[in-house]
């Protein structure tokens, strides 16, 4: 079958358990609204008129967005407020009245509602989604004053991110990949070709290896691919087609074509004994340059360099922009 013809399917099958109030039960053919349920339904919704996948034309949006605006603003299911359902709540809404092509005022839908909660969250999940619902409101300013306060709470590593005051906020379905995925959809959206992408695709990636091919449920896989499915177009990786080299004083060390969003990355380690490190003389400076053959700009690289036993060596090393340099290692002797 096709994907988009069973995805519309099942999503017209949704329109017989709405709700009057709008919102959607846990289970089907309960009568108790689920405020959660119907925030991951309304974002479904979104992505569904987005994608042009339809199936939505039975469900009343605008009355599950009037449920959620009552639910965010603590006017309805107040056991259930805290302000990561608030922030969802609101970034879901202007999600689907911008997909639905519906306007803000009449979801009662404003910027003053974010602001109180931005300006008072620490929680970087909370921040990514009070900046992403800003961005949809056509504010850019705001979003970007939020990007700088979720930098704060970040740290760059080798490859990864570290990010700190992440885990305020609890659901049954959250898990560890949300904040980063959160991040990596607002910071795609926001500033694609920023280097902070980069390191939270490799945590997200490094997550579904320890997860074995996922992560964690099926709520925190569908999360990181609606990240990674930003990331992926607001970079144009569909369209990717380049050949890469890496030279080294001038001679190839590793190379290859990269073709679609499909292309794998290439990887090698070589060895000091091996003829392109130990022919070069130590103490000297020698040109380290990464050339392709494209349009697009060159995805970004790695170097590292390890050693088996450090302490039997002392290494002096420094990795500058396109050079490396290789300096003496003394054995030390009892």
């Amino acid at each position: 079958k096709k994907p988009k013809s069973v995805a519309r399917s099942e999503i017209k099958s949704w329109a017989s358990y709405q709700l009057p109030s709008g919102a959607f039960p846990y289970w089907p053919n309960q009568k108790i609204a689920s405020p959660y349920v119907s925030m991951r339904l309304a974002e479904i919704f979104a992505i569904a008129l987005n994608n042009d996948v339809g199936g939505t034309n039975g469900i009343n949006l605008k009355a599950l967005m009037n449920y959620l605006m009552r639910v965010a603003n603590g006017m309805e299911e107040k056991y259930y407020y805290s302000d990561y359902s608030a922030a969802y709540s609101y970034f879901v809404v202007s999600e689907l009245a911008l997909a639905s092509k519906t306007p803000f005022s009449t979801v009662s839908l404003g910027v003053t509602y974010v602001d109180k909660i931005a300006d008072s969250s620490s929680d970087v999940k909370v921040l990514a989604l009070c900046a992403l619902t800003y961005l949809n409101l056509g504010q850019k300013q705001k979003a970007e004053n939020l990007a700088t306060k979720i930098r704060s709470y970040t740290k760059l590593t080798t490859r990864g991110i570290d990010i700190s005051n992440g885990d305020s906020s609890w659901c049954f379905l959250n898990s560890d990949s949300e904040k980063f995925a959160l991040l990596l959809q607002l910071f795609s959206r926001l500033s694609p070709r920023d280097d902070v992408n980069q390191h939270l695709v490799y945590e997200l990636l490094k997550l579904q290896r320890v997860s074995k091919g996922y992560w964690r449920s099926t709520a925190g896989t569908t999360r990181v691919l609606i990240s990674l499915n930003d990331y992926i177009k607001a970079n144009h990786l569909e369209d990717l087609n380049y050949t890469a080299d890496v030279l080294l004083n001038g001679k190839s060390v590793l190379g290859g074509r990269f073709k679609g969003v499909s292309a794998e990355p290439l990887e090698r380690t070589i060895d000091f004994s091996e003829n392109e490190i130990s022919s070069l003389k130590k103490d000297t400076e020698y040109s380290l340059e990464f050339k392709k053959e494209a349009d697009q700009a060159l995805s970004r690289f790695n170097l590292s360099i390890e050693f088996c036993d450090p302490l039997s060596l002392s290494v002096s090393c420094h990795i500058g922009e396109g050079a490396i340099a290789i300096a003496g290692c003394e054995y030390y002797k009892k």
